[in-house]
């Protein structure tokens, strides 16, 4: 049996290497944006306009900002946030003027300004002369008792439908369901409602964190309503139900006096790209994917690399005999993985999300600068399977990713010559992988990386000490691949 060497030092240092990097690059990237920070004011995450919901009794009076008629009530409006702003609320001649006071959200302030480290104290102080550190009463109402129960009621107000990015899990299937919504709505339409496109409202939805896995928040949902100036938002999830693609929600007004309308749907599979060409659509999470759905061909360059006395000694490869070594002669590794979809939609983002991934390689080497064993030729052998993050910064074509995925390793070695000797062991570390990829079409990629996966020092001293009949001590050991990757992504129709 192998032994099992629970090795973690490697992958922490891999993981406080990178993260050094990540937080050396933040701060060199804050101290060029400082400008930006004071000047825009917006350190906090929710801006510095807020929306409120204006209603009044009786409805149909008018609502004055800055000396500007905003809407009627009721009505959603924007305002500044600030310690206190003012409106002006008109009904026939009665006009009632409403200080809205605003709370210093220190919570808020000071998560926000936490991300920008050692400019903390110059991002509270742009909050809070800016009036973003400000958190007011979302909803304002007035009675006008001159006119209590001598008005009539007043005509209903046609819908205006703004449909959410349904949650699913994929940007790509939210989108294509949300088109098949707005196209369901249309074809559907009833009287005294009006749709606004969905790729219209898209944007302004993913400027205030509504996507395909998030929903409004509440201290949001007015400012929303304000900005698509909609009475209605449609907010649903998608599932899979019997090669079905289920929609499930409902139309929320703004006016809590109103109710929710269901909305239930039930559209063709077919009809869905993502489906079609992605693995088990639907059937994962919107961050954790368990199922590979891709076959990875590496051309690289790889080589083993050892720490022995304090010096470095990389592996030089040897060609392989026979039908294996015309095979490997460039190859270097097969595996699969998961790869997702790029987003199909403008500009570039960034996400995290946790993957499989598993590995097999095989090659002939030697170390030409460690004298002890410089004749002496190894066979390789090593496979790793694990599940961990990725980090990803993408747009519609090109990704930039880092993955750091614990994994549990089986590595082997066997020396060539009149004497053969063999030994293996299991061993859990981090892969740690730094790449480029570009998205040919749905099916086919291609990848630029650098990856390094630690594996058990305990392997080489055994096979260096049976070799040399001396005790060797090896102080670390990694296999270090760099190249081009081929990645095929299979269609949903083929392994559903």
């Amino acid at each position: 049996m192998p032994k099992i060497n629970f090795k973690f030092k490697p992958a922490i240092r891999a993981i406080i290497r990178y993260t050094c990097n990540f937080i050396t690059r933040a701060l060199v990237s804050t101290t060029l944006t400082l400008p930006l920070i004071v000047l825009s004011g917006c350190a906090t995450f929710d801006g510095k306009n807020q929306g409120l919901l204006v209603t009044s009794n009786p409805p149909g009076a008018g609502i004055y900002y800055k000396g500007e008629l905003v809407g009627n009530t009721p009505a959603p409006v924007i305002v500044k946030r600030s310690k206190s702003e003012q409106l002006d609320i008109v009904y026939k001649n009665s006009k009632k003027t409403i200080v809205v006071p605003g709370e210093f959200r220190w919570g808020k302030v000071t998560l926000g300004n936490l991300i920008f480290l050692t400019l903390y104290p110059i991002g509270v102080v742009t909050d809070f002369v800016t009036g973003a550190a400000y958190q007011m009463n979302d909803q304002v109402h007035y009675d006008f008792p001159e006119f209590s129960g001598k008005t009539k009621t007043s005509k209903t107000t046609p819908m205006v439908i703004a449909i959410a990015p349904p949650n699913s899990t994929h940007a790509n299937l939210s989108d294509e369901a949300g088109v098949l919504i707005e196209h369901d709505l249309i074809q559907n339409s009833q009287i005294n409602s009006k749709l606004i496109p969905y790729y219209l409202s898209l944007p302004i939805f993913e400027s205030e964190d509504v996507d395909y896995n998030t929903k409004a928040e509440k201290e949001h949902i007015y400012y929303l309503y304000a900005r698509l100036q909609a009475t209605h938002l449609l907010q649903s999830e998608v599932s899979f139900k019997n090669d079905k693609a289920v929609v499930t929600g409902e139309f929320i007004p703004f006016d809590e006096n109103d109710r929710s309308i269901p909305y239930n749907k039930e559209f063709e599979t077919d009809n869905i790209n993502y489906t079609k060409n992605t693995l088990w659509a639907g059937k994962d999470g919107q961050i954790f994917y368990f199922l590979p759905n891709s076959i990875s061909i590496d051309f690289s360059n790889s080589r083993t690399s050892l720490d022995v006395d304090q010096a470095t000694h990389d592996a030089k490869p040897e060609p392989l005999d026979g039908f294996w070594g015309d095979f490997l002669k460039f190859l270097s590794t097969v595996g699969v993985r998961r790869i997702l979809p790029p987003i199909d939609r403008p500009g570039w983002r960034g996400r995290i999300v946790f993957t499989p991934t598993a590995n097999v390689s095989y090659s002939k080497e030697r170390f030409p600068t460690f004298l002890p064993v410089a004749d002496q030729i190894f066979l390789r052998t090593h496979v790793d399977a694990g599940y961990g993050p990725s980090f990803i910064y993408e747009n519609r074509s090109h990704a930039i990713y880092l993955n750091i995925i614990p994994a549990l390793e089986w590595d082997e070695v066997q020396t060539l010559g009149t004497e053969k000797y063999r030994v293996n062991q299991t061993t859990i570390a981090a892969v740690v992988e730094l790449g480029y990829r570009y998205h040919y079409n749905r099916h086919w990629s291609l990848t630029f990386f650098s990856r390094s996966v630690p594996t058990a020092e305990e392997l080489w001293k055994k096979i260096f000490t049976k070799t040399t009949s001396q005790y060797i001590h090896v102080e670390n050991s990694n296999l270090i691949f760099s190249g081009v990757s081929i990645n095929y992504t299979f269609p949903n129709k083929i392994l559903k």
